[in-house]
């Protein structure tokens, strides 16, 4: 123990540990990411690959029973896969796109939709009255890099139709012959 008591040693030995857990955690982090650029290095996405995505995803984060594509999330980056797929599978009407948000109080309003409105090239006018959730008396208060949820919605029924449509088609073909437990 040399100058340290037992119990300072014991300590010190925890937070050693502790270092050396969280360099490993990061290391294999680094070779999971370096194996995914290795593997998506030489994919290949066309129409159709964009397409079944585009479903895939909406099947899981958009709102089913509406009459309007409407896909929301709190991911900035999921959102914008989102947008960019939606783009560049289907012509769109870009003045049929809104977005709104659902902020804390927390959040400043103007710099929120600055920030959705760059990341998703959608102008501010086109963003609908922004919802403000009310705070639970769960001791949260702050959530950092947090940017709210943000609603993207196109108005077009048939294009959410199209979309679920191909979702459940593609669902079809991926689970036929499925073993289902």
């Amino acid at each position: 123990y040399g100058t340290m008591t037992k119990q300072e040693w014991m300590r010190h030995i925890q937070k050693m540990s502790v270092v050396v857990l969280n360099q490993r955690t990061i290391n294999r982090q680094i070779d999971r990411e370096a194996l995914a650029k290795k593997q998506i290095a030489g994919l290949v996405t066309p129409i159709e690959t964009k397409r079944a995505l585009l479903a895939l995803l909406y099947w899981a984060e958009g709102a089913k029973g509406k009459t309007v594509l409407d896909f929301a999330n709190t991911d900035p980056e999921l959102c914008l896969i989102f947008i960019t797929l939606l783009r560049q599978c289907y012509v769109l009407d870009e003045t049929k796109l809104r977005i709104r948000l659902h902020l804390h109080n927390y959040h400043d309003e103007i710099s929120q939709k600055q920030f959705w409105s760059q990341l998703l090239e959608i102008p501010i006018n086109q963003f609908n009255a922004t919802i403000w959730k009310k705070e639970p008396n769960s001791g949260k208060r702050y959530r950092q890099n947090y940017h709210g949820i943000c609603f993207v919605k196109y108005n077009s029924v048939d294009l959410q139709k199209k979309i679920m449509a191909y979702a459940h088609i593609l669902g079809e073909k991926l689970t036929k012959n499925a073993l289902v437990a």
